[in-house]
Protein backbone atom coordinates (compact mmCIF):
# COMPACT_ATOMS: atom_id res chain seq x y z
CA UNK A 1 0.00 0.00 0.00
CA UNK A 2 2.70 2.42 1.51
CA UNK A 3 4.83 1.31 -1.99
CA UNK A 4 1.87 1.86 -4.39
CA UNK A 5 1.04 5.43 -2.85
CA UNK A 6 4.72 6.53 -3.22
CA UNK A 7 4.49 5.55 -6.45
CA UNK A 8 1.24 7.27 -7.55
CA UNK A 9 2.56 10.34 -5.65
CA UNK A 10 5.92 10.25 -7.21
CA UNK A 11 4.40 9.86 -11.23
CA UNK A 12 2.04 12.91 -10.38
CA UNK A 13 4.42 15.70 -8.76
CA UNK A 14 1.84 18.31 -10.30
CA UNK A 15 -1.31 16.47 -9.31
CA UNK A 16 0.00 16.20 -5.57
CA UNK A 17 0.96 20.24 -5.79
CA UNK A 18 -2.24 20.85 -6.66
CA UNK A 19 -3.89 18.75 -4.26
CA UNK A 20 -1.50 20.21 -1.44
CA UNK A 21 -2.25 23.80 -2.10
CA UNK A 22 -5.90 23.10 -2.79
CA UNK A 23 -5.92 21.69 0.99
CA UNK A 24 -4.10 24.61 2.60
CA UNK A 25 -6.59 26.90 0.95
CA UNK A 26 -9.39 25.03 2.53
CA UNK A 27 -7.90 24.42 5.85
CA UNK A 28 -6.60 28.25 6.36
CA UNK A 29 -10.72 28.73 4.86
CA UNK A 30 -11.71 26.59 7.88
CA UNK A 31 -9.15 28.15 10.25
CA UNK A 32 -10.38 31.99 9.88
CA UNK A 33 -14.39 31.02 9.83
CA UNK A 34 -14.17 28.72 13.05
CA UNK A 35 -12.14 31.77 14.47
CA UNK A 36 -9.38 32.03 16.84
CA UNK A 37 -11.02 29.36 19.35
CA UNK A 38 -10.94 26.33 18.19
CA UNK A 39 -7.07 25.67 16.26
CA UNK A 40 -6.66 24.06 13.08
CA UNK A 41 -2.64 24.35 13.18
CA UNK A 42 -2.74 20.21 13.38
CA UNK A 43 -4.17 20.26 10.00
CA UNK A 44 -1.70 22.45 8.25
CA UNK A 45 0.80 19.58 8.35
CA UNK A 46 -1.13 17.92 5.37
CA UNK A 47 -0.26 19.93 2.69
CA UNK A 48 3.01 20.20 3.80
CA UNK A 49 3.65 16.17 4.45
CA UNK A 50 1.72 15.71 0.79
CA UNK A 51 4.36 17.78 -0.79
CA UNK A 52 7.32 16.27 1.03
CA UNK A 53 6.46 12.88 0.15
CA UNK A 54 5.88 13.67 -3.33
CA UNK A 55 8.45 16.34 -4.25
CA UNK A 56 11.53 16.12 -1.90
CA UNK A 57 12.76 18.35 0.84
CA UNK A 58 13.28 21.49 -0.70
CA UNK A 59 8.99 21.52 -1.74
CA UNK A 60 8.53 20.46 1.74
CA UNK A 61 10.57 22.72 3.42
CA UNK A 62 8.84 25.71 0.69
CA UNK A 63 5.41 24.54 1.85
CA UNK A 64 6.47 24.48 5.51
CA UNK A 65 7.14 28.10 5.07
CA UNK A 66 3.92 28.97 3.07
CA UNK A 67 2.10 26.88 6.05
CA UNK A 68 3.17 28.85 8.71
CA UNK A 69 3.22 31.80 6.53
CA UNK A 70 -1.19 31.47 6.15
CA UNK A 71 -1.26 30.33 9.73
CA UNK A 72 -0.16 33.52 11.29
CA UNK A 73 -2.58 35.43 8.56
CA UNK A 74 -5.43 33.48 9.83
CA UNK A 75 -4.59 33.42 13.42
CA UNK A 76 -3.06 37.13 14.24
CA UNK A 77 -3.31 39.83 11.07
CA UNK A 78 -6.28 38.84 9.11
CA UNK A 79 -8.15 36.63 11.77
CA UNK A 80 -7.66 39.15 14.09
CA UNK A 81 -6.27 37.25 17.50
CA UNK A 82 -4.64 39.78 20.34
CA UNK A 83 -1.68 38.80 21.93
CA UNK A 84 -0.34 40.62 25.28
CA UNK A 85 3.00 41.39 22.50
CA UNK A 86 3.10 41.91 19.02
CA UNK A 87 5.97 39.33 18.93
CA UNK A 88 4.16 36.36 20.52
CA UNK A 89 2.57 35.79 17.01
CA UNK A 90 5.58 35.54 15.32
CA UNK A 91 7.02 33.49 17.85
CA UNK A 92 4.03 31.19 17.50
CA UNK A 93 4.69 31.18 13.66
CA UNK A 94 8.16 29.89 14.07
CA UNK A 95 7.54 27.44 16.37
CA UNK A 96 4.90 25.59 14.00
CA UNK A 97 7.23 26.31 10.97
CA UNK A 98 9.60 23.88 13.38
CA UNK A 99 7.08 21.12 13.64
CA UNK A 100 6.37 21.91 9.89
CA UNK A 101 9.65 21.74 8.59
CA UNK A 102 10.71 18.14 11.18
CA UNK A 103 7.68 16.42 9.64
CA UNK A 104 9.02 17.62 6.07
CA UNK A 105 12.59 16.33 7.06
CA UNK A 106 11.41 13.19 8.14
CA UNK A 107 8.99 12.17 5.42
CA UNK A 108 11.48 13.34 3.05
CA UNK A 109 14.38 11.30 4.75
CA UNK A 110 11.94 8.17 5.08
CA UNK A 111 11.32 8.73 1.20
CA UNK A 112 14.41 8.59 0.40
CA UNK A 113 15.00 5.54 2.20
CA UNK A 114 12.11 3.79 0.89
CA UNK A 115 13.40 4.59 -2.43
CA UNK A 116 17.00 2.83 -1.75
CA UNK A 117 15.46 -0.32 -0.36
CA UNK A 118 13.46 -0.91 -3.04
CA UNK A 119 16.22 -0.13 -5.89
CA UNK A 120 18.61 -2.39 -3.48
CA UNK A 121 15.42 -5.40 -3.77
CA UNK A 122 15.40 -4.80 -7.01
CA UNK A 123 19.33 -5.29 -7.81
CA UNK A 124 19.00 -8.71 -5.40
CA UNK A 125 16.01 -10.01 -7.52
CA UNK A 126 18.02 -9.36 -10.64
CA UNK A 127 20.99 -10.98 -9.59
CA UNK A 128 19.12 -13.83 -8.18
CA UNK A 129 17.51 -14.47 -11.31
CA UNK A 130 20.41 -13.97 -13.61
CA UNK A 131 22.16 -16.32 -11.60
CA UNK A 132 19.22 -18.87 -10.86
CA UNK A 133 18.98 -18.50 -14.75
CA UNK A 134 22.64 -19.47 -15.47
CA UNK A 135 22.52 -22.44 -13.00
CA UNK A 136 19.37 -23.55 -14.96
CA UNK A 137 21.30 -23.68 -17.63
CA UNK A 138 24.16 -25.58 -16.79
CA UNK A 139 21.65 -28.03 -15.16
CA UNK A 140 20.22 -28.82 -18.13
CA UNK A 141 23.46 -29.33 -19.67
CA UNK A 142 24.51 -32.17 -17.21
CA UNK A 143 20.89 -33.62 -17.30
CA UNK A 144 21.34 -34.01 -20.81
CA UNK A 145 24.71 -35.58 -20.59
CA UNK A 146 23.36 -38.02 -18.09
CA UNK A 147 20.65 -38.99 -20.28
CA UNK A 148 23.01 -39.32 -23.30
CA UNK A 149 25.68 -41.59 -20.94
CA UNK A 150 22.69 -43.83 -19.79
CA UNK A 151 21.65 -44.56 -23.20
CA UNK A 152 24.75 -45.32 -24.32
CA UNK A 153 25.01 -48.03 -21.42
CA UNK A 154 22.17 -49.16 -22.26
CA UNK A 155 20.85 -52.99 -21.22
CA UNK A 156 24.86 -53.36 -20.01
CA UNK A 157 24.77 -50.98 -17.57
CA UNK A 158 26.01 -52.65 -14.14
CA UNK A 159 24.55 -52.06 -10.76
CA UNK A 160 27.26 -49.69 -9.64
CA UNK A 161 26.40 -47.59 -12.36
CA UNK A 162 22.89 -47.80 -11.86
CA UNK A 163 23.40 -46.56 -8.26
CA UNK A 164 25.57 -43.50 -9.69
CA UNK A 165 22.94 -42.11 -12.25
CA UNK A 166 20.18 -42.50 -9.56
CA UNK A 167 22.46 -39.92 -7.61
CA UNK A 168 22.66 -37.81 -10.38
CA UNK A 169 19.25 -37.71 -10.54
CA UNK A 170 18.61 -36.81 -7.07
CA UNK A 171 20.75 -34.24 -7.11
CA UNK A 172 19.68 -32.82 -10.08
CA UNK A 173 16.16 -32.72 -8.99
CA UNK A 174 17.29 -31.13 -5.97
CA UNK A 175 18.85 -28.35 -7.77
CA UNK A 176 16.59 -27.80 -9.75
CA UNK A 177 13.58 -27.32 -6.89
CA UNK A 178 16.55 -24.58 -5.23
CA UNK A 179 16.16 -22.82 -8.59
CA UNK A 180 13.24 -23.02 -8.48
CA UNK A 181 12.30 -21.60 -5.02
CA UNK A 182 14.71 -18.68 -5.11
CA UNK A 183 13.10 -17.42 -8.81
CA UNK A 184 9.84 -17.88 -7.22
CA UNK A 185 10.67 -16.03 -4.21
CA UNK A 186 12.51 -13.23 -6.41
CA UNK A 187 9.45 -12.88 -8.11
CA UNK A 188 7.14 -12.76 -4.90
CA UNK A 189 9.25 -9.94 -3.27
CA UNK A 190 9.61 -7.95 -6.84
CA UNK A 191 5.84 -8.14 -6.86
CA UNK A 192 5.86 -9.56 -10.51
CA UNK A 193 4.81 -13.29 -9.60
CA UNK A 194 1.01 -13.48 -11.33
CA UNK A 195 -1.33 -16.55 -10.54
CA UNK A 196 -2.51 -18.52 -13.52
CA UNK A 197 -5.42 -19.49 -11.61
CA UNK A 198 -7.38 -22.42 -13.98
CA UNK A 199 -9.23 -25.87 -12.78
CA UNK A 200 -6.93 -28.17 -11.75
CA UNK A 201 -6.89 -32.20 -10.35
CA UNK A 202 -4.65 -32.31 -7.52
CA UNK A 203 -3.90 -35.80 -7.59
CA UNK A 204 -2.05 -35.97 -10.95
CA UNK A 205 0.46 -33.01 -9.01
CA UNK A 206 0.65 -35.04 -5.76
CA UNK A 207 1.00 -38.22 -8.03
CA UNK A 208 4.01 -36.53 -10.14
CA UNK A 209 5.69 -35.26 -7.19
CA UNK A 210 5.54 -38.85 -5.61
CA UNK A 211 7.03 -40.51 -8.55
CA UNK A 212 9.89 -37.26 -9.03
CA UNK A 213 10.78 -38.14 -5.61
CA UNK A 214 10.84 -42.19 -5.72
CA UNK A 215 14.67 -42.25 -5.98
CA UNK A 216 14.86 -39.98 -2.74
CA UNK A 217 11.98 -42.57 -0.65
CA UNK A 218 13.45 -45.76 -2.17
CA UNK A 219 17.28 -44.73 -1.07
CA UNK A 220 16.18 -44.05 2.31
CA UNK A 221 12.86 -47.20 2.75
CA UNK A 222 10.27 -44.68 3.29
CA UNK A 223 6.89 -45.82 2.54
CA UNK A 224 4.41 -42.71 1.24
CA UNK A 225 1.03 -43.13 0.79
CA UNK A 226 -1.57 -41.53 -1.15
CA UNK A 227 -5.02 -40.64 0.26
CA UNK A 228 -7.44 -39.15 -2.23
CA UNK A 229 -11.33 -38.71 -2.55
CA UNK A 230 -13.08 -41.26 -4.38
CA UNK A 231 -14.20 -38.66 -7.04
CA UNK A 232 -12.11 -36.20 -8.84
CA UNK A 233 -12.57 -32.86 -7.29
CA UNK A 234 -11.04 -29.97 -9.61
CA UNK A 235 -9.17 -26.86 -7.24
CA UNK A 236 -9.04 -23.27 -8.67
CA UNK A 237 -5.60 -22.88 -8.21
CA UNK A 238 -2.24 -22.14 -10.39
CA UNK A 239 -0.67 -25.66 -10.80
CA UNK A 240 3.12 -25.23 -11.30
CA UNK A 241 2.80 -22.92 -8.32
CA UNK A 242 0.77 -25.45 -6.41
CA UNK A 243 3.39 -28.07 -7.79
CA UNK A 244 6.01 -26.13 -6.77
CA UNK A 245 4.40 -26.32 -3.04
CA UNK A 246 4.25 -29.87 -2.95
CA UNK A 247 7.39 -30.55 -3.93
CA UNK A 248 8.58 -28.43 -1.03
CA UNK A 249 6.43 -29.83 1.35
CA UNK A 250 6.80 -33.84 0.23
CA UNK A 251 10.71 -33.05 -0.03
CA UNK A 252 11.25 -31.99 3.13
CA UNK A 253 9.19 -34.71 4.71
CA UNK A 254 11.31 -37.05 3.08
CA UNK A 255 14.55 -35.02 4.17
CA UNK A 256 13.69 -34.98 7.58
CA UNK A 257 12.06 -38.38 8.07
CA UNK A 258 14.58 -41.15 8.84
CA UNK A 259 15.12 -44.69 7.27
CA UNK A 260 12.13 -46.60 7.29
CA UNK A 261 9.84 -43.96 8.21
CA UNK A 262 6.51 -43.21 6.60
CA UNK A 263 4.98 -39.78 4.52
CA UNK A 264 1.46 -39.41 3.92
CA UNK A 265 0.07 -36.96 1.52
CA UNK A 266 -4.04 -36.72 2.05
CA UNK A 267 -6.69 -34.64 -0.42
CA UNK A 268 -9.81 -34.46 1.33
CA UNK A 269 -12.74 -31.58 1.60
CA UNK A 270 -13.41 -30.17 4.16
CA UNK A 271 -15.81 -31.27 6.99
CA UNK A 272 -19.05 -29.27 6.63
CA UNK A 273 -18.07 -27.29 3.39
CA UNK A 274 -18.30 -28.12 -0.33
CA UNK A 275 -16.50 -25.15 -1.35
CA UNK A 276 -12.98 -26.03 0.02
CA UNK A 277 -10.57 -28.67 0.23
CA UNK A 278 -7.73 -29.86 2.38
CA UNK A 279 -4.13 -30.87 1.58
CA UNK A 280 -2.20 -32.38 4.28
CA UNK A 281 1.47 -33.84 4.48
CA UNK A 282 2.54 -35.68 7.39
CA UNK A 283 5.94 -37.75 8.13
CA UNK A 284 7.16 -39.79 11.06
CA UNK A 285 10.27 -37.39 10.43
CA UNK A 286 12.52 -35.64 13.61
CA UNK A 287 9.78 -32.83 14.47
CA UNK A 288 10.09 -29.45 14.62
CA UNK A 289 10.43 -27.17 18.20
CA UNK A 290 7.61 -24.97 19.35
CA UNK A 291 10.01 -21.78 19.15
CA UNK A 292 10.77 -22.92 15.56
CA UNK A 293 7.02 -23.55 13.81
CA UNK A 294 6.65 -19.97 12.84
CA UNK A 295 10.70 -19.19 12.17
CA UNK A 296 11.24 -21.79 9.42
CA UNK A 297 8.55 -19.99 7.16
CA UNK A 298 10.60 -16.93 7.68
CA UNK A 299 13.23 -17.51 4.66
CA UNK A 300 17.23 -18.53 5.23
CA UNK A 301 16.01 -20.14 8.19
CA UNK A 302 16.81 -24.18 9.31
CA UNK A 303 16.10 -25.60 12.93
CA UNK A 304 19.45 -27.15 14.72
CA UNK A 305 17.74 -30.56 14.09
CA UNK A 306 17.03 -30.00 10.48
CA UNK A 307 20.86 -28.63 10.02
CA UNK A 308 22.06 -32.31 10.95
CA UNK A 309 19.30 -33.84 8.88
CA UNK A 310 19.61 -32.56 5.42
CA UNK A 311 21.11 -30.07 3.10
CA UNK A 312 19.73 -26.89 2.07
CA UNK A 313 19.06 -22.84 1.93
CA UNK A 314 15.99 -22.64 4.14
CA UNK A 315 13.84 -21.03 1.79
CA UNK A 316 11.47 -23.64 0.55
CA UNK A 317 9.16 -23.40 3.05
CA UNK A 318 8.60 -19.74 3.13
CA UNK A 319 8.02 -19.77 -0.95
CA UNK A 320 5.60 -22.24 -0.04
CA UNK A 321 3.96 -20.04 2.35
CA UNK A 322 4.24 -17.36 -0.23
CA UNK A 323 2.46 -19.09 -2.83
CA UNK A 324 -0.28 -20.51 -0.54
CA UNK A 325 -1.36 -17.22 0.60
CA UNK A 326 -1.45 -15.77 -3.07
CA UNK A 327 -4.17 -18.60 -3.23
CA UNK A 328 -5.80 -16.87 -0.37
CA UNK A 329 -4.89 -19.76 1.89
CA UNK A 330 -2.36 -20.34 4.27
CA UNK A 331 0.00 -23.23 5.60
CA UNK A 332 -0.57 -24.83 9.24
CA UNK A 333 2.11 -26.80 11.41
CA UNK A 334 1.03 -29.34 14.04
CA UNK A 335 4.52 -31.01 15.22
CA UNK A 336 6.89 -31.93 18.30
CA UNK A 337 10.65 -33.11 18.11
CA UNK A 338 10.96 -36.51 17.73
CA UNK A 339 7.17 -37.38 16.36
CA UNK A 340 7.08 -36.08 12.63
CA UNK A 341 5.03 -32.82 11.40
CA UNK A 342 1.97 -32.35 9.52
CA UNK A 343 1.69 -29.26 7.13
CA UNK A 344 -1.78 -28.47 6.02
CA UNK A 345 -3.16 -25.64 3.60
CA UNK A 346 -6.64 -25.56 2.04
CA UNK A 347 -7.74 -24.43 -1.59
CA UNK A 348 -11.14 -23.45 -3.24
CA UNK A 349 -13.23 -26.15 -5.48
CA UNK A 350 -13.46 -25.02 -9.11
CA UNK A 351 -16.89 -22.92 -8.79
CA UNK A 352 -18.49 -24.73 -11.82
CA UNK A 353 -17.87 -28.45 -9.66
CA UNK A 354 -18.86 -27.20 -6.62
CA UNK A 355 -22.31 -26.17 -8.62
CA UNK A 356 -22.33 -29.43 -10.06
Amino acid sequence: MVKDTQDFLGRHKNLAALAAFALLGLISWLDYNTGVEVSFSIFYLVPVSLVAWSSGLVNGLAMSVVSAVVWMLMDHVIGGRVYTSPTVAYWNSLVRFGFFTVTAVSLAVIRRMLGRERESSRLKSDMVSMVSHEFNNSLITLNLVSTLLREYDGEAVTEERRKLYAILENTSRNLNQMIKNFLNKARLEAGKFVLDVQPTELRKIVCGVVDTASPLSEAKGITVSTNFPEGVIPVKCDPDAIALVMNNLIGNALKYTPQKGRVAVTIAPVEGSKNRVRISVEDTGIGIEKNDAKAIFSGFYRADGGKSSGKGFGIGLKVARDLVEAHGSRIFVESAPGRGSKFTFELPVWEEAAGN
